[in-house]
């Protein structure tokens, strides 16, 4: 299994930086649908969570640190966060309670803190759901789709 991240990693490495933003963002490959946000200040995290992203065909942009993603959530139609909570500066749980001032997104945790008293402590300030690092890539997505799905859904019955 090991092998398999490795390669994953290894083509995603060859594909993209993350000073490739914009031309993640420009591809029309979105239509209406937003982007997925992955705030975290691991860059093999952030490409990996982006690899299995992209082989579902969602959309996504990439950040290290939560003022940038602050920025992004102004200027680009964002569907769901997957927001680290410890990061330089602006720590996840402050950028949290900042989102939710302005929008009901969905916000997934990815976090390196698996004390109960964390994950209720994040899902009280906001969060909609939580994961522990290191997580399975394959059940994150399954948590991300749920939270599209139900966001989806919750936005067309309110119009």
């Amino acid at each position: 299994m090991e092998l398999f991240y490795f390669i994953c990693y290894w083509c995603f490495a060859e594909r993209r930086t993350d000073n490739e933003v914009e031309e993640q963002i420009g591809r029309d490959w979105a239509l209406n649908d937003g982007y997925v946000l992955i705030v975290d200040d691991d860059a093999d995290i952030r490409n990996m969570v982006g690899i299995y992203l992209e082989n579902e065909g969602l959309p996504y942009i990439k950040c290290e640190d939560a003022g940038k993603a602050l920025e992004i959530l102004d200027n680009h139609k964002i569907d769901l966060i997957l927001l680290d909570i410890m990061m330089p500066g602006i720590d996840g749980m402050d950028a949290c309670i900042q989102i939710r001032e302005k929008s009901q997104i969905p916000i997934i945790f990815m976090s390196a803190k698996s004390q109960d008293i964390d994950k209720v402590q994040g899902l009280m300030v906001g969060a909609d759901d939580y994961v522990v690092k290191p997580f399975n890539p394959i059940e994150l997505i399954a948590r991300v789709k749920a939270q599209l799905r139900r966001y989806k859904q919750y936005n067309e019955n309110a119009v």
